[in-house]
């Protein structure tokens, strides 16, 4: 039950997914594996990706040859995974180095609760005026909801597999908030979403 499969969605995405890669790279918690869906990218990040987790026994990419969403992606990644929890993030995304571990120690903390979900820091590593402004946003919006919620967010979330595949995964038909939908239907299932506030990225 300690070990975690990180999947991550990618299209187009070559300006950001090294960063995300590294950041897994200085993960304190050693016991995850990595599962990176190629969404069809039309630019260069499968190669950069390929380069990235050569010789890498825990990293596995899985290329699509239609793009067909953020979701499909998502579901094949988990239907490919090998452990008990399902830590999602986007392809932009930087880990804090205890961000594997934090969602460890929460699901002991939390027992019987189905999912852990974090949140952006206030300050955004991409240093443009659009992330600091979404990332600031959505922080606030987070850290007024209650520790108990009812959705997910994808930019940093980890879900029991078993909870996840009852509930029949992502709504594949959703291009956009797939993730507080899939929140909705495990919380109506009887599942229990637990708001960490100090796990952010």
């Amino acid at each position: 039950m300690d070990s975690i499969s990180v999947v991550i969605p990618n299209y187009n995405s070559e300006r950001t997914i090294n960063k995300t890669i590294f950041s897994l790279e200085t993960q304190i918690f050693p016991d995850f594996e990595v599962i990176i869906i190629d969404d069809a990218s039309k630019d260069d990040s499968v190669s950069i990706i390929k380069n990235l987790i050569k010789n890498k026994s825990n990293y596995k990419l899985i290329e699509l040859k239609e793009n067909k969403g953020a979701s499909n992606a998502r579901n094949i990644g988990v239907a490919n995974s090998r452990c008990d929890i399902i830590l999602f993030i986007d392809s932009d995304v930087i880990l804090k180095e205890d961000t594997v571990q934090k969602i460890i120690d929460s699901f002991k903390k939390y027992k019987g609760v189905a999912a852990i979900v974090g949140l952006p820091d206030k300050k955004s590593s991409f240093n443009n005026l659009a992330s600091e402004h979404f990332n600031l946003r959505i922080y606030h919006n987070y850290m007024r909801l209650p520790e108990q919620i009812d959705i997910l967010y994808t930019t940093i979330c980890a879900v029991k597999k078993n909870a996840f595949n009852s509930v029949n995964g992502f709504n594949i038909k959703m291009r956009s908030e797939e993730d507080p939908e899939l929140g909705f239907r495990l919380s109506r299932a009887g599942y229990k979403i637990i708001l960490n506030k100090d796990l952010t990225v």
